[in-house]
């Protein structure tokens, strides 16, 4: 598989549409990075100011094989407390990442669904990223 096709298939989104709250997302970090968002059809996303929308996707071996984690908002949160928690400042290659989805926000206007919440746990593994390229 060439480094194109890993980035157009990659392994599967560890919480799909119609994941239910208290679904986990349990595995060792094995590749991370940081990339603009994207719509369902590819098109890249911006804020109103033009600003590019970033998230990071951090691909996670799991028992069940590859699982990717489009983290940004409140799941990218969620990260973030748990590697300061854990006394580190950076997400490692190797290291053993654990994501709970533990519900759902109040939409915030009518015809949008609320956001969904998260709860991680994170044990520190051998490279990193520093934790202020995590915001």
């Amino acid at each position: 598989m060439t480094t194109d096709e890993f980035v157009v298939t990659g392994a599967p989104n560890a919480f799909p549409k119609g994941t239910p709250i208290g679904a986990k997302a349990k595995g060792r970090i094995t590749n991370r990075e940081k990339r603009q968002s994207t719509d369902i059809d590819g098109k890249a996303l911006t804020w109103d100011n033009g600003q590019p929308r970033m998230e990071w996707v951090i691909t996670l071996a799991t028992a069940d094989g590859d699982r990717r984690l489009f983290a940004k908002g409140n799941m990218l949160k969620a990260i973030k407390t748990a590697v300061v928690k854990a006394g580190q400042n950076s997400l490692d290659l190797g290291a053993d990442l654990e994501v709970i989805r533990t519900g759902q926000d109040k939409p915030t206007r009518a015809g949008v669904d609320g956001a969904w919440t998260y709860d991680a746990t994170y044990t520190p593994g051998a490279f990193g990223v520093d934790e202020d390229e995590l915001i």
